[in-house]
């Protein structure tokens, strides 16, 4: 085992992402470096993500100079089938995990994980000796346990349930983003929960000037229109016709990404801003920054495995929100205390709207923002670093047992 004070980490990003999970991984690589400031630390992923990380590292250490080395690794075609996909996910289990172990690396963590990535990095682990602890930080791919069982017996081993269920390498843990998420998984996999650890999901925007109580009340959808955003328009066609020239906007801080997101029909009379592309990081943060009140309306079950980065950005801009009950985001206001409202129907939330453009809460509402300014901290990278290591300590002791 290297000693502390020279300790080594492999943090890799084994799939093709956008700038939305540069900014995540980002923020992983700089926790990691505050958890262990003695660690030399190898970032690898595919060439055009890995420009992305290291720019949006740059921002957040606010320097160039870090400890990080920066190296590719093949990454799987988005579109590959399942068995294929496996094959290709071979590809960078069984290197890295190699190298991991004959550098003697405190951790080796893959930022993200998919069904065949999985079967493939417990054949590797099964095949390669060592007790280099293995983190998999799991993102949306989780909700998929959810579903029902495929009905091609196929391809049931590289699906996340199945992989999940096949035998567990002993130095092998999950890492979800939030307790809540790590609760949900006990409830629907009991076999595995224990093999599932919880660190909360990092918000990194940078913290803006003091709550001023808005002219115009502003609701906005952030993020991709996917599941929601269908309801979101309707509010905003209901509100216009039950206060008609009220004081009020309904905007988006994202883009409807078609084929798989759907725009209703003349929702644009009602919603400003919607986009077919993705915006630019600066016209996504300036619209949110426009925002008075973030509005979510996912379906609850979508988040009742996987964390919300939407309501990380609305958090991270200081922005009370709107939003139909999830546990994700219920188990955020009960940490962090009056930071918006939780309704139960699409209904509620129309009503309410209705009631805040009657009689604009004003001391509230600068109340809400300063809660969420202090709440914010300990999703801060500094905040979780200590946990981060506790982490990767407590499955180096494990794996030694």
């Amino acid at each position: 085992m290297a000693p502390v004070d020279a300790a080594r980490l492999l943090l890799c990003e084994p799939q093709c992402c956008g700038y939305e999970h540069a900014e995540f991984n980002a923020a992983l690589l700089y926790t990691a470096l505050l958890a262990y400031p003695e660690a030399q630390i190898t970032f690898l992923g595919e060439e055009g993500h890995r420009r992305l990380v290291r720019a949006e590292l740059s921002r957040l250490a606010g320097t160039d100079e870090h400890s990080v080395a920066w190296e590719d690794i093949r990454v799987p075609e988005r579109l590959s089938g399942e068995w294929d996909r496996f094959r290709q996910e071979r590809n960078w289990c069984a290197p890295v995990l190699r190298r991991a172990v004959a550098e003697g690396a405190r951790a080796l963590i893959p930022l993200s994980i998919t069904g065949p990535g999985l079967l493939a990095l417990k054949v590797a682990m099964r095949r390669q000796a060592g007790n280099v602890p293995v983190l998999v930080v799991m993102h949306s791919e989780l909700n998929s346990i959810l579903e029902p069982k495929s009905r091609r017996p196929w391809i049931w081993p590289v699906q996340m349930r199945m992989a999940l269920r096949l035998p567990h390498p002993p130095r092998l843990r999950y890492v979800v983003l939030g307790e809540s998420i790590r609760r949900s998984v006990a409830d629907v996999l009991p076999g595995v929960a224990g093999t599932f650890r919880a660190l909360p999901h990092p918000c990194v925007r940078p913290v803006v000037g003091r709550a001023e109580v808005p002219g115009v009340v502003r609701f906005s959808y952030l993020g991709v229109a996917s599941h929601g955003f269908e309801v979101f328009c309707r509010l905003a066609a209901e509100v216009a016709a039950l206060r008609p020239g009220a004081p009020c906007e309904f905007s988006m801080a994202g883009f409807v990404n078609e084929p798989h997101g759907r725009c209703p029909e003349g929702a644009e009379a009602f919603v400003s801003g919607i986009s077919r592309q993705p915006l630019a990081r600066a016209e996504y943060d300036r619209r949110v920054a426009s925002t008075t009140y973030a509005v979510g309306t996912w379906k609850p079950s979508a988040y009742r495995l996987t964390a919300s980065g939407s309501f990380m950005d609305a958090i991270g801009h200081l922005k009370p929100g709107i939003y139909l009950r999830n546990p994700f985001v219920e188990h955020c206001f009960g940490m962090m205390g009056d930071i918006g409202y939780l309704c139960d129907t699409p209904e509620q939330m129309r009503d309410l709207m209705l009631s805040l453009l009657a009689r604009f809460p004003a001391d509230r509402y600068v109340s809400q923002c300063e809660n969420i300014r202090r709440g914010r901290a300990r999703f801060e990278p500094p905040s979780l670093a200590p946990t981060l290591r506790a982490i990767i300590e407590d499955v180096r002791s494990e794996s030694r047992r």
